[in-house]
């Protein structure tokens, strides 16, 4: 899969190991995917702490794999969880979130990156669609922490998983429809997930004053008491003043991108992470 991309000599999960290896934070880690495939590159920069699971249908069975197998050797119901594609991963990145979101006062945590940590790639040709909250603008960051006990209904993640490329238009109504089978939260939902489509549109067609001034229809913590609902627990939107975690490699495109400026982009976030 993506995560197996070769970039500056490395395969991209190879990145995210190394990352999550330097980072103080983290203990154990596991890396569900294809163990043929992941293993070596799991083994030659994991240090002895990182080990391959052999992965599960989706993204949703691979985070219960994972973190089924994190509870058997660690005394924290917490985890964090990342994509296996993100080769701007950063120690000081990981630190940030697990240090500064206060994760702790919920059972899941969602991190974002802010639109304005996002826009000075758009030169490149890397176009990040944003989400436009009332109270800030991003994109989900590909890491979250959870607490995996406390979530009751992960069948909504799974269907809702499946549903998660809103351009195309029809699955944006599967989600609605999904969403319908949901209790009390089905009124707040369904008007979020249609202004958040409009901002997506609105982003993509560069109308992004529009944008804005739709978001004022859609604060974060009717998103946060509405997703909770519906997962059965509690959720957060963490969206700190500077993140790149949402910048992962969705095509080939963007792989070439990253290859051809992989070393400014490395440092541009690293000075910015650090400043």
């Amino acid at each position: 899969g993506k995560a197996m991309l070769r970039l500056d000599g490395k395969p991209l999960v190879a990145m995210v190991v190394e990352a999550l290896v330097n980072s103080p934070s983290i203990g154990d880690i596991y890396v569900v995917g294809q163990e043929a495939y992941l293993k070596k590159s799991v083994e030659d920069y994991g240090r002895g702490r990182a080990v391959t699971i052999k992965q599960g249908s989706n993204l949703v069975e691979n985070v219960m794999l994972g973190y089924e197998r994190a509870r058997k050797e660690s005394r924290t119901p917490y985890a964090l969880v990342l994509s296996g594609d993100m080769p701007l991963l950063t120690p000081t990145e990981i630190e940030n979130f697990i240090q500064k979101s206060d994760y702790r006062v919920v059972d899941c945590t969602v991190a974002f990156s802010p639109q304005s940590s996002l826009l000075p790639f758009e030169v490149y040709g890397i176009h990040m669609g944003c989400i436009y909250f009332r109270e800030f603008t991003g994109r989900i960051a590909n890491m979250m922490i959870v607490n995996l006990e406390e979530v009751k209904n992960i069948h909504h993640l799974r269907k809702i998983y499946e549903l998660r490329y809103q351009r195309h238009l029809l699955n944006y109504f599967r989600l609605v429809g999904e969403i319908m089978r949901t209790a009390s939260s089905r009124p707040t939902l369904i008007w979020l997930s249609f202004f958040g489509q409009m901002g997506l549109k609105c982003d993509r067609f560069g109308l992004r004053w529009l944008a804005r001034r739709l978001s004022g229809f859609a604060p974060v913590g009717a998103f946060e008491r509405a997703v909770g609902e519906i997962f059965g627990t509690k959720v957060r939107a963490w969206c700190p003043k500077t993140s790149f975690g949402a910048l992962d490699v969705d095509n080939q495109q963007d792989l070439d991108v990253f290859k051809k400026h992989f070393p400014e982009f490395r440092a541009f976030v690293e000075k910015n992470l650090s400043g």
